[in-house]
């Protein structure tokens, strides 16, 4: 198994693969994969147990779940698995379902912010929001927020547009920390943002359309 999934990633590009021979060495790993390619079946814990557990530690890791078992694999959606691949393994079905994986990891692009002086670089997929303030713009990343004296006009021609989205004039949103969404008022980042009654169809269109594609 392991040597099918390691040719189908390297047919790719060239990338860091981790082996974990039990579920208790993945959760015990401090890195969490950006793809993780779990059996169902596993001694000890199985495959739906970790992949709980990695959901509530990084919600946009990339779960493969293989399986031989068709009343397993319908058990699995409860966990909201990225792909499927069937066991006995074909080469063809774990290259697509690793390729499909890697095109839906965005936000690893690095952007520079200041907190006073000292700068940080950060991976776009970690900033909750950016919002106008000042003449400058304010990064919000968990609890606290960052700075550049760039206006956010300015801003949102740096940022990755696939994952943010100008909700209104001052308001710039990841939506892959959105929380929830209700009729005009979206929450990401524990703050409650309003949409603006021009913006609220097609929000909902790019919003429907991302999280097919880049979610989960």
């Amino acid at each position: 198994m392991f040597e099918i999934i390691a040719e189908s990633l390297n047919e790719a590009e060239k990338n860091e693969i981790a082996v974990y021979y039990s579920g208790e060495s993945v959760l015990k790993d401090e890195i969490t994969p950006d793809i993780l390619f779990l059996d169902i079946e596993m001694p000890g814990m199985d495959g739906f147990e970790v992949a709980i557990k990695i959901k509530e530690r990084q919600p946009l890791c990339k779960i493969i779940m293989a399986t031989g078992r068709d009343d397993l694999m319908k058990e699995s959606f409860k966990v909201a698995p990225f792909r499927f691949v069937s066991k006995p393994f074909l080469r063809d079905e774990v290259t697509e379902a690793l390729l499909s994986a890697k095109e839906a990891i965005v936000g690893h692009e690095l952007v520079e912010i200041f907190d006073n002086r000292t700068i940080h670089k950060v991976m776009q997929k970690d900033i909750y929001y950016c919002k106008a303030y000042n003449g400058g713009t304010n990064f919000y990343i968990s609890e606290k927020y960052f700075r550049r004296n760039e206006s956010l006009n300015q801003i949102e021609r740096i940022l990755n547009p696939i994952i943010f989205y100008r909700i209104n004039r001052e308001t710039l949103v990841n939506m892959l920390h959105i929380e929830n969404y209700d009729y005009n008022t979206i929450t990401v980042g524990g703050s409650r943002i309003s949409i603006p009654r021009r913006k609220k169809k097609d929000f909902e269109d790019t919003y429907v359309e991302f999280d097919l594609k880049y979610r989960g």
